[in-house]
């Protein structure tokens, strides 16, 4: 029997889309009304300290067994493949087709009657790190536009990096920024961080990336949401080993790092941008958190950084995790 999370109802919606999100929600059973509560199946492979955050917000509770009915589809039981959803696409890993096109289409159009496309992601190249995408059914779709907690993303698919399963984690670190901050958004993307944050504070953020396609989308966004958006926003196209040019140092009361393969190389970058008392949220891979600690301890030290806390965020790879660590300048 799967397990699932047992919820009331008026949560019940609201906890379904970030489960879903963060890849939890498992689609081969019924989600089941139980009197005043919702029972919510999730899968059974994956860490629940990925979720214990979401299931104390919203008072739930762990069921290791749970009697749920399985979805079917022409007598058969519906199995839908690992994949995201980007607005009205899916996208699909190479490896989970295979031999199994038809099988995936069925079964991501009886999930999602308004599905526009789907597509196959066959790797991620460049320093842009955009996915090479193949479509598998459907129109041709250059950009869509993606819903986090009520925000509008405008994203071109083919020229940009998103991943969805961060919503949750854009708008934990949006909740931590103070009003008055200048926060430096130093690896922006399409602006996840910078639209959940200048949404809920009062601050600036410097919106940073080397992609002009991400910016364009940025700016897209910010018109989209212009009526939502508290803070300000200040965009910018730089190489981050090359910010110095444009801006002063010493100047931001926080910095946000994403850039999981490569931020271990911009040290001398946050030192310029921070002073003393300035947090850093630096995202890294790493297969445990010891493993991380101790690859990381030889910076901290020489660049006069301390330790604020470590969470795991999201499952990377079979054995390998992104997690952000919480720094505080010396």
């Amino acid at each position: 029997m799967p397990k699932c999370i047992k919820v009331y109802k008026k949560y019940a919606e609201t906890l379904r889309r970030l489960l879903l999100s963060r890849g939890f929600l498992d689609t081969e059973y019924r989600i089941t009304i139980d009197k005043d509560y919702v029972l919510i199946p999730i899968v059974e492979h994956r860490s629940l300290d990925l979720i214990h955050d979401i299931i104390e917000k919203y008072n739930a509770e762990i069921i290791t067994n749970c009697t749920l009915e399985h979805y079917r589809m022409r007598k058969k039981e519906l199995k839908p493949p690992s994949y995201d959803m980007v607005g009205d696409i899916a996208i699909v890993r190479e490896k989970v087709v295979e031999n199994k096109k038809e099988e995936i289409i069925e079964t991501l159009k009886q999930l999602h009657p308004r599905l526009k496309a789907i597509y196959v992601k066959e790797y991620t190249t460049g320093i842009h790190r955009t996915a090479k995408l193949r479509l598998l059914w459907g129109n041709e779709v250059d950009h869509v536009i993606h819903k986090e907690y009520g925000l509008r993303f405008y994203i071109d698919i083919h020229n940009v990096y998103y991943n969805p399963r961060l919503s949750t984690e854009h708008r934990r670190i949006a909740e931590d920024i103070r009003n008055g901050e200048l926060v430096i958004d130093l690896f922006c993307g399409i602006g996840g961080f910078t639209l959940h944050a200048t949404a809920l504070k009062r601050i600036t953020v410097i919106a940073n990336d080397i992609n002009p396609y991400a910016i364009y989308c940025l700016l897209k966004s910010i018109i989209l949401n212009k009526k939502r958006l508290k803070g300000d926003i200040i965009l910018s196209i730089n190489d981050a080993y090359k910010i110095h040019s444009i801006l002063k140092e010493k100047i931001a009361d926080r910095i946000i790092a994403n850039l999981p393969h490569s931020s271990h190389l911009f040290w001398n970058t946050y030192n310029y941008l921070s002073h003393r008392n300035t947090i850093l949220h630096l995202y890294s891979i790493a297969s445990t958190e010891k493993d991380l600690l101790s690859f990381m301890e030889k910076y901290l030290e020489k660049y006069l950084w301390d330790i604020m806390g470590v969470r795991k965020v999201l499952d990377y790879s079979p054995y390998r995790y992104i997690y952000r660590v919480d720094l505080v300048k010396l």
